[in-house]
């Protein structure tokens, strides 16, 4: 499994009552004409992550200032333009500052490091899939995901 790059500017794709944790996957049918755009930056640079977060209300432009990174594992272009995705949740992240863009979605400035516990649950699948589950590795998990469900709440 390659590393994933955990980069400071990514898209945002605001989805209200949708949440992606790390280590989580999230299936999605993207249709709107400038997420597409999005997916297709996207995999054309090869940097595969999204930031998915939620707007403070239903049909507010204002959003929260925690997300999730999502790596794009599967890409699927339909007939008709719209792609099924599926995301991986990486690492979660803090809006730093939302950016002026010439894009029709919207992007920012992010941190990752309020969140350590996120990445060492990323350390430990690559050494699940690289050694096996022995019980000590899948102890080590648990309680690292443990630790995340503890931040959340």
């Amino acid at each position: 499994m390659p590393a994933v790059i955990l980069v400071n500017t990514i898209p945002l794709f605001p989805l209200h009552g949708t949440i992606l944790l790390p280590g989580s996957v999230l299936p999605l049918h993207i249709f709107e004409s400038r997420y597409r755009q999005m997916v297709e930056h996207v995999l054309d640079n090869e940097d595969l992550l999204i930031g998915i977060i939620q707007p403070t209300a239903q049909d507010s432009e204002k959003l929260c200032k925690i997300g999730c990174a999502g790596k794009i594992e599967q890409s699927q272009q339909l007939p008709k333009g719209n792609y099924l995705i599926q995301l991986h949740g990486e690492s979660r992240f803090q809006i730093v500052e939302e950016l002026e863009t010439d894009t029709p979605y919207r992007k920012a400035r992010v941190e990752y490091s309020s969140f350590p516990h996120d990445t060492e649950c990323l350390v430990c699948h690559v050494l699940m899939v690289s050694v096996g589950t022995s019980q000590r590795t899948q102890t080590s998990c648990i309680k690292t995901s443990g630790n995340i469900l503890k931040e959340i709440n």
